[in-house]
């Protein structure tokens, strides 16, 4: 029996997105490292990409751009590792661990990007990973390129405090219904989100609060909502997760 005959097409993927808050530093302080999106006290993690489908070496290079659907550069730049060789090893994956964002000054920006300070929100940006395909002898036969979801400064936007649950235990099953109070919150700009964080990407876990904005927030410091299902309903002992509130946009 012959097998269709197919093809694969090379393509960057991120398998570590970044963490949605970080902050934004000038040269002169000590560098904030970019964590990855499941990053714990207990397990640490850093944005990470893969080259799939192909075989071979490769340049990976990251730099910051803009939020806007046709992304530019950004003003502010990253400091680190920016600019690897990777393969012909297969996968073809690496972690950026030693990431920054580096702002600069008010005089700088006015004197370098007069025509972006009225366009570009500073305090947000995303990562764009650029592979460049190699042949043997080093030159570029076709570029990848895949764009993170949004980082946003966590000096302008700080982390969202709970400051109470009604109860900190839920069934397998969820649906039980708890009331949280936490620091004042955009009702439309919310979410409660549940995760468990695992060296294995397959054995993490990531549910979200159910709830209704105009019903379940009360004087924007209270909200009470309904836990969402476990992933694994059969387990006979009980898992630890986290809980944290977040604004909904960094879900984008």
């Amino acid at each position: 029996m012959l097998l269709p005959f197919q093809t694969f097409v090379p393509r960057i993927q991120i398998t570590e997105q970044p963490a949605e808050r970080h902050r934004f530093r000038y040269a002169s302080e000590h560098p904030s490292y970019i964590r990855g999106s499941k990053n714990t006290r207990e397990c640490l993690t850093y944005p990470t990409v893969e080259i799939v489908d192909y075989f071979g070496r490769a340049k990976l290079t990251v730099y910051s751009v803009t939020e806007d659907p046709i992304p530019r550069l950004h003003p502010y730049t990253l400091s680190g590792t920016c600019e690897v060789i990777i393969g012909p090893n297969n996968p073809l994956k690496y972690c950026f661990k030693d990431l920054s964002i580096c702002c600069i000054t008010r005089k700088m920006l006015r004197r370098q990007h007069a025509n972006d300070l009225d366009v570009v929100n500073l305090n947000v940006l995303r990562l764009c990973f650029e592979a460049s395909l190699l042949t043997a002898s080093g030159e570029v036969t076709q570029t990848l390129r895949a764009f993170s979801r949004k980082i946003y400064n966590a000096k302008k936007r700080p982390e969202l405090i709970i400051h109470e649950l009604s109860d900190c235990s839920s069934p397998m099953s969820g649906g039980k219904n708890i009331t949280l109070l936490c620091d004042e919150v955009d009702k439309n700009d919310i979410q409660v989100r549940f995760s468990l964080c695992r060296s294995n990407q397959s054995e993490g876990w990531c549910g979200y609060g159910i709830f209704h904005p105009e019903a379940d927030i009360h004087k924007k410091v209270a909200i009470s909502f309904m836990t969402p299902p476990f992933r694994n309903q059969f387990l006979t002992q009980s898992v630890k997760v986290g809980s944290r509130c977040i604004f909904k946009t960094l879900m984008d």
